[in-house]
């Protein structure tokens, strides 16, 4: 069973020409999340979903059919970040809290949980995003473009 780690939450528009920051998450993105430990690698196709909820927090669902995975992600105003990766609806796979911020026009997340240290950065490309980071041992790629 794979674990995808909550890197995933940093899927952004592209069509920003200023910092990246959690609003830009807000709305329906498709991609391929690539995961790789050890030098072994799998990838997914995920959908996600971007919303602002009550209290002005933005929260980012993405969705793997196969492997039947759901990761929820939270953006707090504040600076705080968590997330909550689960499968078929009831196996907690990972959990992780931390902190995000806008840097030299990228989106930065920093935290720890389940599998360790979690770090990451989502740059613009020419069609949607990349992110490029690491969950523990996991090294994450993910590549999405606005549906």
């Amino acid at each position: 069973m794979s674990k995808i780690p909550c890197i995933a939450a940093l899927l952004l528009s592209a069509s920003q020409a200023f910092a990246l920051a959690p609003k830009d998450l807000l709305g329906n993105w498709a991609g391929h999340h690539e995961e790789t430990v050890n030098g072994r690698g799998k990838t997914f196709s995920v959908v996600l979903k971007g919303s602002k909820i009550s209290d002005g927090a933005i929260r980012l669902v993405e969705h793997a059919e196969s492997p039947g995975i759901t990761a929820t992600y939270l953006f707090k105003k504040d600076g705080k970040f968590s997330c909550k990766t689960v499968q078929y609806g009831m196996h907690v796979l990972s959990s992780y809290s931390g902190s995000w911020k806008s840097s030299s026009g990228n989106l930065i997340i920093s935290g720890s949980g389940t599998d360790g240290r979690l770090f990451g950065a989502v740059t613009e490309t020419d069609k949607g995003f990349r992110f490029s980071g690491n969950a523990a041992k996991h090294k994450i790629v993910i590549n999405a473009r606005r549906r």
